[in-house]
């Protein structure tokens, strides 16, 4: 490629993203509050409801608009809700240097829980948030009443991509910028797969993109979180591993036959603790706040 091709493709790129990013905070209507920490960054966090506490966390690439469905089933059924962002997802700002780890992820989860003065909590996490909450529940156990997982990691996954992620995501300058350039095409290319992979053998339904926050990852910041996740959650799920059989609080594990993300195998991994419930949905996807709400309401209501 020419200097001057290879110029103009990057300067396209860049625009791209800027554009496609621009767009999506715009089409996606902003819900919760915004926050800023000692240090200046920005916290979003969805707060609804009356009642005794539950925690939403969202998963890899996630945001709290993917509860949409599942907050007010939540909210009828008496109880509050608070759905954060984890650092850098939605419409918050990136983790600084060192707080991305699983344990720094969940300690901001606790001292959320702490802050609003509403624990013990019943915490959901789907997917990646799967792992944050057990990390949670192995280190503040005080704070949780029980834990719901859906499609949630729970061991050591694709090592191989991890690896392959720790190149880029282990020296932030280049993470940020390949962030910036290449998210718009990566998400005009991808996002077709990425949609299959997520929802299969479910469809993904009309409107997710607005009103569940699909069109979110479509910003940099949320691209480079992605990278980093992949990174330090490979290793904080690996070191959680000895401390899983002495989770004794009540846990419910949903997870769907189809999904194509996360094997339901992960759910069968935690049938060994003391109060473990698995359960398996037939016809579903790995995207279950959206797809199965009702389940999870009824799965958090047994807590």
């Amino acid at each position: 490629m020419k200097p001057r091709t290879a110029l103009f493709t990057l300067a396209g790129s860049l625009a791209l993203t800027a554009g496609l990013a621009a767009l999506a905070r715009r089409a996606v209507p902003m819900r919760g509050r915004i926050t800023r920490g000692p240090d200046g960054r920005r916290a979003r966090v969805i707060d609804e409801g009356q009642g005794p506490l539950v925690v939403l966390i969202h998963g890899l690439g996630g945001q709290p608009e993917n509860f949409a469905r599942l907050i007010p089933l939540l909210t009828a059924r008496g109880f509050r809700v608070l759905a954060p962002d984890r650092a850098g997802a939605g419409r918050s700002d990136p983790a600084p240097p060192g707080g991305a780890s699983l344990y720094a992820q969940a300690a901001r989860i606790a001292a959320l829980i702490e802050a609003e003065r509403a624990g013990p909590a019943i915490v959901l996490g789907h997917s990646l948030g799967g792992a944050v909450a057990l990390q949670l529940a192995a280190d503040r156990p005080d704070l949780l009443r029980g834990l719901v997982l859906a499609g949630a990691l729970t061991r050591p996954e694709r090592a191989d991509l991890a690896q392959a992620t720790l190149a880029v995501a282990g020296f932030p300058p280049l993470r940020e910028g390949l962030a910036r350039v290449l998210t718009g095409p990566g998400v005009l290319l991808t996002g077709g797969l990425v949609k299959w992979l997520s929802f299969a053998p479910e469809r993904m339904p009309r409107g997710f993109a607005f009103w569940g926050g699909g069109l979110l990852i479509a910003q940099p910041r949320a691209i480079a979180g992605v990278m980093r996740d992949i990174e330090v959650v490979a290793e904080g799920i690996a070191a959680l591993q000895p401390r899983l059989p002495g989770l004794t609080l009540p846990v419910r594990v949903l997870h769907g036959a189809g999904d194509l993300v996360l094997a339901p195998a992960h759910a069968r991994h935690l049938s060994r603790l003391p109060q473990a419930q698995v359960q398996i949905v037939p016809g579903a996807g790995h995207m279950l706040p959206v797809t199965q709400p009702d389940r999870l309401a009824e799965a958090v209501a047994g807590l």
